[in-house]
């Protein structure tokens, strides 16, 4: 006889029960509900377009502008913006809006 498959919350508080092995104590403070809701902290140009409400062309060409944050090169043909600083970015837009 072939047992059931477990159900969904089995599972959950077996995962909850589990005890993470002392060499993974670095990265427990990553792990932390409280660290920036499970945020990246490296985010693509997508995401950078859909934050600014800007095209990627537009968002590139404030970077040759000297006007957007630089990005971070992953790859040869991979980079990604640090979030912090293109929130940061959108930040300061809109002080400028409210000292205008």
């Amino acid at each position: 006889m072939i047992a059931p498959a477990p159900r969904w919350r089995d599972l959950t508080s077996t995962l909850r029960t589990f005890a993470a092995p002392a060499f993974l104590a670095p990265w427990r403070i990553a792990l932390q509900p409280n660290n920036d809701n499970g945020a990246p902290r490296l985010i693509s140009i997508k995401a950078v377009s859909q934050l600014t409400s800007m095209s990627r062309t537009l968002v590139k060409a404030l970077i040759a502008d000297g006007q957007f944050p630089l990005p971070v090169r992953l790859g040869e043909r991979r980079f990604a913006f640090v979030r912090a600083e293109v929130q940061a970015w959108i930040d300061r837009r809109i002080a400028a809006r409210a000292a205008a």
